[in-house]
């Protein structure tokens, strides 16, 4: 690939294989932005749920994530996202700020505790959050 080409995967594909290629890679693409998506969601749900609204059924939040993000993807120019994009890195920094808090609050009432180095019922979370931070590494 040549440094600022407009080619996208997809015309990559297929002029190396034709049609099919093409056809293959665009299927690929959106199978991977549609199970990002999925997780995202379910993600998002178990964590508000778990820590703001324990008696909510998750399909309700998710529900509700879908009706409040749906009219985002209908903005097709991302430069207009800017706000959001800033709102969501405040949160980040907010969040993590709050983590911080929560773990000195601890530490100053409760002293050191013992960490496990190991638990194997929290496998499956740590391997979902770890490809959920690369997201969009392949795009």
């Amino acid at each position: 690939c040549k440094t600022g080409s407009k080619e996208s995967y997809g015309d990559i594909m297929e002029r190396a294989t034709g049609a099919t290629g093409r056809g293959a890679v665009n299927f690929c693409i959106v199978l991977l932005q549609v199970g990002t998506c999925c997780c995202y969601l379910v993600n998002v749900a178990n964590m508000v749920g778990e820590s703001f609204l324990p008696h909510v059924d998750r399909r309700i939040l998710i529900l509700i994530q879908g009706v409040v993000v749906a009219p985002l993807v209908l903005i097709r120019n991302v430069a207009k996202l800017s706000p959001i994009t800033v709102f969501g890195g405040v949160m980040t920094i907010l969040g993590i700020a709050l983590t911080f808090g929560a773990i000195g609050a601890r530490l100053g009432s409760d002293g050191v505790l013992d960490v496990e180095p190991f638990r194997p019922q929290g496998l499956l979370v740590c391997l979902g959050i770890a490809c959920f931070t690369f997201e969009g590494i392949g795009l």
